[in-house]
């Protein structure tokens, strides 16, 4: 998956972008550039960022006009660049972005359901995964005025229908998924049917919590920001978060373009929610002990969590493989024949084939051969191998099906 080099580059091409937007200079434009580059072309919507750069950079009145301009290359070039790699995959007959998913967006009758859906994630997932720095933070509304806090609470209070829409379908997807880390790609795992345990219950209540303590925190920005503009404090570090906020929203209004959407695309908001409402150096932050042990009770937990989830979902990728060089070096099967997974066939076939009953979605030819968590009708089983996970929820054996001749 491209999440993880994404991710990697746009952090980079941000954190270098903070610099030029501090202290310009060529050396910098260049290693921002460069990321912004490698941003954009591993993910299309990393051209959001050299946009909110060059934005952020036009705004800064203080500097002259001809630098407040050279902020808007960078945009330039990732754009042109990016149009000419589209050019190319044209010409040679591949149509990325032919226009169609924009018009389905805007001219779906769901289009507001579909925005609060998926921040509603937003906000379970950032909330949760945020919560020892949020904790760290502490109060939100410290040191704000009477009119002010009731501010926060209005953006607290919008919280409530995202949260309320997105609750059924917690948890889902490639990062939290029924006691498994990552994506089970192979037939017969079927995670609505797997029974929820409580404690995926008290999560969700906690990832609300945090979510909603996390736009407590983006509202108090808010209030100080325009405070410091009114004042005309020129806090530069006000411009700065300037410009996190419009990676933040550009990327989230993209988000919803695409009819489908994964979880997993939801990471790249917390380094970015992060940046934004970490306070700056003038500001202490006074988290009593007590607050303290817990965010690093809580950080101590996703730990284990990472490193548990992490050694299952190798173990069970490393046992499909072993079944997979099982049956094509020992028992000499074409892969043409197995079905044996989303990445076991996307790397020996890669190729779709007409979609039919009963045939997974991926890369399958012919399903002569099955691996799979489950029995299948019409099948009869050949192997059964077992192995070992540290979180308890189900898993634990892949089986090897063979078709019934009649």
């Amino acid at each position: 998956m491209s999440d993880v080099p994404f991710l990697s580059f746009s952090i980079i091409a941000i954190y270098c972008f903070v610099l030029a937007l501090e202290k310009p200079g060529l050396l910098i434009f260049f290693i921002a550039t460069a990321a912004g580059i490698l941003s954009a072309l591993t993910r299309q919507f990393g051209v959001i960022i050299p946009i909110a750069f060059a934005i952020a950079g036009l705004l800064q009145r203080k500097r002259p006009i001809a630098m407040r301009l050279a902020f808007v290359l960078p945009a330039v070039a990732i754009g042109w660049l990016l149009h000419f790699t589209m050019g190319r995959l044209e010409g040679k007959g591949y149509f990325p972005y032919s226009g169609s998913d924009v018009h389905e967006f805007l001219a779906s009758p769901h289009l507001l359901l579909q925005f609060v859906y998926r921040g509603g994630f937003v906000l379970y997932y950032s909330g949760l995964c945020l919560l020892p720095l949020l904790l760290i933070l502490g109060n939100p509304a410290r040191g704000l005025s009477s009119k002010q806090k009731r501010v926060v609470a209005v953006f607290v209070l919008l919280c409530i229908p995202f949260l309320a829409v997105a609750w059924d379908a917690l948890p889902e997807g490639n990062v939290f998924n029924f006691g498994y880390m990552g994506p089970f790609t192979v037939k017969g795992f079927r995670w609505n049917q797997v029974t929820i345990p409580p404690v995926f219950t008290a999560l969700k209540c906690i990832a609300a919590f945090g979510g909603m303590l996390l736009m407590a925190n983006v509202a108090s920005l808010f209030i100080t920001a325009l405070h410091s503009l009114k004042s005309g404090d020129g806090d530069s570090n006000i411009k700065l978060k300037a410009f996190i906020a419009m990676c933040l929203l550009g990327y989230g209004a993209l988000s919803c373009v695409p009819s489908f959407f994964f979880d997993r695309y939801i990471l790249y908001f917390f380094p970015l929610f992060s940046m934004l409402i970490i306070p700056g150096q003038n500001h202490a932050i006074a988290a009593k002990r007590p607050v303290k042990m817990l965010a690093y009770i809580v950080t101590f937990m996703f730990a284990v969590y990472a490193v548990a989830g992490t050694h299952d979902y190798l173990s069970w990728n490393r046992v499909r493989w072993q079944i997979g060089d099982y049956l094509t070096k020992d028992m000499n099967i074409s892969p043409h024949k197995i079905d044996g997974g989303y990445e076991f066939d996307g790397w020996y076939i890669g190729k779709w084939y007409p979609a039919q009953a009963n045939k997974s979605w991926w890369y399958v030819d012919d399903d002569e051969y099955i691996i799979s968590t489950e029995p299948q009708d019409g099948y009869t089983l050949i192997k059964t191998y077992t192995y070992n996970r540290y979180l308890s929820y189900g898993g634990g054996v892949l089986y090897i099906w063979q078709r019934k001749t009649n």
